[in-house]
């Protein structure tokens, strides 16, 4: 087994509690309505900003040409994915 890198548990719990409160936001928005508050959004926000650091940081940390595939994934999920659920919505 390799050995524990410093930081590895708290980018752990940072990324579990991020995704948490992601969930919980999601939740909240499930049952919105018209005159809801943000608070769903707001919510799922700041989960967002728990868990991106910590992604950046273990893309980071896998090296170059894994970081690129990664980015290289995300930009053939905006070429493809998003005009179909655009296409989708009109």
């Amino acid at each position: 087994m390799a050995p524990c890198r410093a930081g590895t548990s708290t980018r752990w719990r940072s990324t579990t509690t991020g995704l948490a409160i992601v969930a919980g936001g999601l939740w909240q928005i499930s049952g919105a309505t018209a005159t809801s508050g943000y608070a769903g959004i707001v919510l799922a926000g700041a989960g967002v900003g728990l868990v991106l650091p910590a992604a950046t940081d273990s893309v980071i940390d896998l090296g170059l040409v894994t970081g690129a595939l990664v980015v290289l994934g995300g930009a053939l999920v905006a070429l493809f994915v998003l005009p179909t659920a655009k296409r989708q919505h009109d």
